[in-house]
């Protein structure tokens, strides 16, 4: 079974994705409210009523073998006892699936993201972006045996904390066995390195 993934392949189902595929709108609202009995996680144990609001957006569009999401990801948190510490974070997402093999089983994921914190007042020396790209592929070689292989950037920025912004590299790989029908076993390895500027 061949398992490259050439490029020509991928741009062409990008293109014929866009005319011969099914488009589903997504969106998803949270509201909650908790009751924190010490909010700054410190020995002044302040109490106060934390309200965090989430947004979920987006637009998806597949076919048989391949599938793009582009979608919106925002929350809205505040601390009725601490206003100044309300915060926001905002992220556009796109992300690309191609399923391959002979039943589609095998699966490629790749996508990006970029994403902003926002806070208020003296809190705002922690506003940063965040840009994260991001490379995964699931290979089923057996029905009880998979792999799965990624990589991934991630680079934080703050805008006022330039000492605390960073660039990071991560691998991983790892293989699941099935060995009965209950037990499952999962060999995993990391590889990663971060770099501050």
């Amino acid at each position: 079974m061949k398992t490259i993934l050439p490029l020509k392949s991928i741009i062409f189902n990008l293109l014929i994705l866009s005319t011969v595929a099914v488009a589903q709108m997504e969106l998803q609202t949270n509201f909650s409210s908790v009751y924190d009995n010490n909010v700054n996680s410190n020995s002044l144990n302040s109490k106060s009523m934390v309200s965090l609001f989430n947004l979920n957006s987006g637009y998806k569009w597949e076919n048989e073998t391949a599938g793009i999401r582009l979608f919106y990801e925002g929350s809205f948190s505040y601390i009725s006892s601490l206003p100044e510490r309300t915060n926001s974070t905002h992220s556009g997402h796109v992300e690309y699936t191609h399923l391959y093999g002979e039943d589609n089983q095998n699966i490629l994921n790749m996508g990006s993201v970029y994403g902003l914190g926002l806070n208020r007042d003296n809190n705002s020396v922690f506003d940063h972006s965040l840009f994260t790209a991001y490379l995964n592929y699931k290979h089923f070689p057996s029905e009880w045996y998979f792999t799965n292989y990624g990589y991934q950037l991630k680079s934080m920025q703050f805008r006022q904390l330039s000492d605390l912004s960073y660039t990071e590299h991560s691998v991983f790989i790892s293989g699941t066995f099935s060995i009965s029908g209950t037990t499952t076993l999962i060999l995993q390895s990391d590889l990663g390195s971060k770099y501050y500027s």
